[in-house]
């Protein structure tokens, strides 16, 4: 009689787990906000758990401001806190696409120049130079967790640029996009 038990025992079991599976697959997900949409209140004021909320991720992209121009190595006029390329070469004439290389330094909890203009499908080159202490380069939306540099030392970043917007960079060691330095890559048409 005990193994006739334990077998009704391992199937009352896996019934169970069988209907919470089917159920978690049932349930429909909230949407996720749009950019134009606050994300929903998470603070435990309004409910009655006592479990710490993680905060939401932080906004990153926005959509791209209008009137905005790409600056090229030989552009006269560009604003003080706009990186013009080092470096500008053509990759796919047919596409518009190019090659681009700026210079990025962080110091005194600022990115300096903290802003790139640059056009959907160029690629990028940061050298990204960590002045008065150790920095870091993060961006979430292309996938660059904290790309680290120490104090004194330039390191090299390399990517394609995607969807349109404005995307905002940060350095997560200083406390992220709310207490460290912030800069934006804008990436137009």
């Amino acid at each position: 009689m005990p193994q006739g038990k334990n077998i009704l025992i391992a199937s009352i079991v896996v019934v169970a787990v069988i209907v919470l599976v089917v159920f978690g697959f049932m349930k429909k997900p909230s949407p996720a906000p749009t950019q134009d949409q606050n994300p929903p209140n998470t603070s435990s004021e309004n409910t009655a758990s006592s479990v710490p909320k993680t905060p939401p991720p932080p906004i990153t992209q926005t959509k791209t401001p209008p009137n905005v121009v790409v600056p090229e190595e030989n552009s006269k006029n560009v604003p003080a806190n706009v990186a013009k390329p080092e470096n500008v070469s053509v990759l796919n004439s047919d596409a518009g696409t190019k090659f681009r290389t700026f210079k990025i330094s962080a110091a005194g909890n600022q990115f300096t120049p903290n802003t790139m203009i640059v056009k959907a499908g160029d690629v990028l080159k940061i050298e990204f130079t960590a002045v008065d202490k150790s920095y870091d380069f993060t961006q979430p939306n292309y996938g660059i967790r904290p790309f680290s540099t120490e104090k004194g030392k330039t390191r090299i970043l390399n990517f394609q640029a995607g969807g349109l917007g404005k995307f905002t960079f940060y350095c997560t060691l200083c406390g992220g996009p709310t207490k460290g330095p912030v800069g934006y890559l804008i990436v137009t048409q």
